[in-house]
């Protein structure tokens, strides 16, 4: 089986942001779905439920969608589109009521498959096979996990203030820091992550 990233894509289309997994209701209210609960109700509950549903929607199997479901990639991507989508809804800067795949789709694609941090420039690729390698010293509280990272500008969160941060930066950045303030200290972590071997290039 092919795990694409159309598939995954899609995927993350109906589980992570549509909430599908919550029942035919949820499933209903989505634009492209011309059945009401009711009748989904009558077409799937008795024929393998939601998970039915959204196999017929990938073009699989319910054996290739448990398999999907299972792969380290796709819940790598998962966890990130989450992350993503809670925050683009707590910004009312940009929060469409009248939401649309497509829209999230282009924030989501700015901003998590960038995969470069802001401050030392380290892909996230290249984080994750030093991650594989060698043990991050995780001090409390601190997290060896990468995010997205809130540019504040008058406590708003806007499309322009956000940007993919690894753990380094994120551990040491403060809120009292400003960006760009942060430029030097952000070099010199680029300096330390190609002593180590990565392919990191500082991009101030």
């Amino acid at each position: 089986m092919n795990i694409t990233k159309e598939l995954i894509e899609n995927y993350i289309k109906y589980v992570c942001i549509f909430k599908i997994k919550k029942g035919f209701s949820t499933i209903a209210s989505i634009e492209e779905v011309k059945q009401s609960t009711e009748e989904l109700n009558l077409m799937y509950s008795s024929n393998g439920g939601v998970q039915e549903w959204l196999a017929e929607k990938l073009k699989l199997s319910l054996h290739e969608l448990s398999i999907l479901e299972l792969s380290e990639v796709l819940q790598k991507e998962q966890i990130k589109a989450n992350y993503v989508f809670d925050n683009y809804f707590n910004n009312k800067d940009i929060l469409d009521n009248d939401f649309k795949f497509n829209k999230f789709k282009e924030f989501y694609n700015k901003y998590i498959r960038e995969k470069t941090c802001q401050y030392c420039g380290v892909s996230e690729d290249e984080l994750d096979e030093f991650k594989k390698k060698y043990s991050l010293n995780k001090r409390k509280n601190n997290s060896t996990e990468d995010t997205i990272i809130n540019f504040q500008q008058e406590n708003k969160y806007a499309k322009s203030n956000n940007s993919f941060i690894c753990c380094v930066c994120n551990s040491l950045k403060e809120d009292t820091i400003s960006c760009d303030e942060f430029d030097d200290i952000g070099k010199g972590i680029s300096l330390m992550w190609q002593s180590l071997g990565l392919n990191c290039h500082f991009r101030k």
